[in-house]
């Protein structure tokens, strides 16, 4: 499937079929995203959705694909970020934001790949996941499967900021309005279990982000300017 992928590049059904197969083979089996990602697939994946961006299908099963072969695998989400397939998977749910199965498939991979070490999750913040996420899920506020893969998302932004001390998530979590967003999802969706449960669980994380969030920048030295105003009351 990889070779077929790689000598084909021009043809978007070749394309947008082996995405499809690679997806479905790494689906729900360990062994077959290992292999997948040392053949060589991920890389295939990803110059499939650079070299075809305006085709639905591909985008769509190329995001899923990526979605199930960085399921608890440390390789493979390094090689999706180093292959700069957040800014890839990103850029298709801006360019096709009125698709929402690109949504769902979308916000499951960012979720997926917001796993790891501060590296991994810097480039997550820095190539614009956080804001297609919560982008997606308002957009999409009355589907309850965007709600609960953008929920399951920002738990992991949450949770994975907090523990790996990624700053720059946590603030893009505050500035981005990640609570309000998690509360929308909650007013949506009042006799759906599911969204409640999970949209309480990834509320109480995301005000744990922020508290921390508080707690380091109190600690933070303050500079000449903010030391005169805490000295004169803030200025008043």
């Amino acid at each position: 499937v990889v070779s077929a992928m790689v000598v084909h590049t021009d043809e978007s059904k070749v394309q947008e079929s082996g995405c499809r197969m690679l997806g479905n083979a790494a689906a729900n089996n360990a062994n077959n995203r290992n292999r997948i990602g040392e053949e060589g697939g991920v890389a295939a994946v990803l110059a499939a959705m650079s070299n075809h961006k305006d085709r639905i299908k591909v985008q769509e099963n190329g995001c899923r694909m990526l979605g199930h072969v960085a399921v608890d695998n440390p390789a493979n989400r390094m090689r999706i970020v180093e292959g700069k397939g957040i800014g890839i998977v990103v850029g298709a749910m801006n360019l096709h934001k009125e698709k929402s199965n690109i949504a769902w498939c979308g916000c499951r991979m960012l979720g997926h790949v917001a796993v790891g070490n501060a590296h991994v999750l810097t480039r997550v913040a820095e190539e614009g996941a956080t804001e297609a996420i919560l982008s997606a899920m308002r957009r999409y506020r009355n589907l309850s499967r965007v709600q609960l893969k953008g929920l399951e998302a920002v738990m992991s932004l949450a949770v994975e900021s907090r523990r790996a001390d990624v700053e720059v998530l946590m603030l893009q979590l505050r500035d981005q309005d990640a609570a309000g967003t998690i509360k929308g999802a909650m007013l949506a969706h009042q006799s759906d279990a599911g969204v409640q449960e999970r949209a309480q669980r990834t509320l109480a994380a995301v005000e744990a982000c922020l508290r921390e969030l508080e707690a380091l920048e109190r600690l933070r030295p303050m500079g000449p300017v903010e030391a005169a105003l805490a000295m004169h009351g803030g200025g008043q």
